[in-house]
């Protein structure tokens, strides 16, 4: 990771990457209304600093989708 400028990575993948605090210095939450905060905290652990960016006019978070 040391050679890599920027990362561009899904919540669900995070969990490949080492749990360890402030391992990035910054995170940027893309459509922020559209995560849900659990999956949001793993990010947030691993920031020194975050921008979260999202829209209240944006489809909230959808938790799953029924048949």
């Amino acid at each position: 990771m040391k050679h890599l400028r920027a990362w561009a990575i899904s919540t669900y993948s995070l969990r490949q990457l080492e749990l360890s605090p402030k391992h990035f210095d910054l995170v940027v939450i893309d459509q922020a209304s559209q995560c849900s905060i659990p999956a949001v905290l793993p990010l947030l652990f691993r920031a020194k600093h975050a921008l979260i960016i999202g829209d209240p006019m944006q489809l909230g978070h959808t938790p799953g989708i029924t048949p």
